[in-house]
């Protein structure tokens, strides 16, 4: 409790809590499950390997970058945080954001990754799933952007307020349930785009040089 740290750190044990320290933007592993950190500030995190399908909560803190290495179908909680980047590589790992936390960017790089949130409303900046990544959900979330890159599989966006998507060329499917889109760009190449209740205020077609080209041929 109340510590100052003037180098990396690592959480090895289980089922603690760390709380009241200012990591001077250091860097703080976590190399257990069932982990808390509460009132941690000025610090960048990496969530481990080491975690397996187990929990980490964040509580009431303000970190820089954060790593999502480890974690399941329920198990990275933050509640009441502020964090500028999140980059979930995890496959199959579950963020919660609950209670007015903001996060600037969220950088997904797996499959299978579910984002979403509880409680009071928190903001979201900008989600960008990355090339190649499928199966992703995000749900309940209030975003500025969500980038759906090329190549990307089975996204579906549920019961959301987005202020803007992109929808790169070669995108599969993405699938909107009962989500308030004000503007979505799509790719005049992109694959399925399935409205199931929800508005989009404007939607643009984005014609790709491919497109122009058949077109022209035409």
């Amino acid at each position: 409790k109340n510590a100052e740290y003037s180098e990396d750190a690592e959480v090895k044990k289980g089922g603690v809590t760390i709380s009241n320290a200012n990591l001077g933007g250091k860097t703080l592993t976590v190399s257990a499950a069932g982990v808390t950190l509460k009132n941690i500030t000025n610090a960048n995190l990496i969530i481990g390997e080491a975690v397996g399908e187990g929990d980490v909560t964040l509580d009431s803190c303000d970190f820089i970058d954060v790593k999502v290495l480890g974690g399941g179908s329920n198990s990275i909680h933050i509640v009441t945080t502020t964090i500028k980047k999140i980059e979930v590589k995890k496959t199959a790992v579950r963020v919660v954001l609950e209670n007015e936390t903001k996060v600037t960017e969220i950088a997904v790089k797996a499959d299978g990754a579910k984002l979403e949130t509880k409680g009071s409303e928190s903001d979201v900046g900008t989600v960008e799933i990355a090339q190649n990544i499928s199966d992703v959900t995000i749900q309940k979330v209030k975003a500025t952007e969500i980038k759906v890159n090329s190549r990307v599989k089975n996204v579906v966006v549920d019961d959301s307020n987005v202020k803007t998507i992109t929808i790169d060329k070669q995108v599969e499917k993405v699938k909107l349930t009962e989500t308030k889109v004000t503007e979505a760009a799509v790719s005049s190449e992109a694959g399925e785009v399935e409205i199931a209740g929800g508005t989009i205020e404007t939607l643009k077609i984005k014609k790709t040089q491919k497109y122009i080209k058949e077109s022209i041929k035409k």
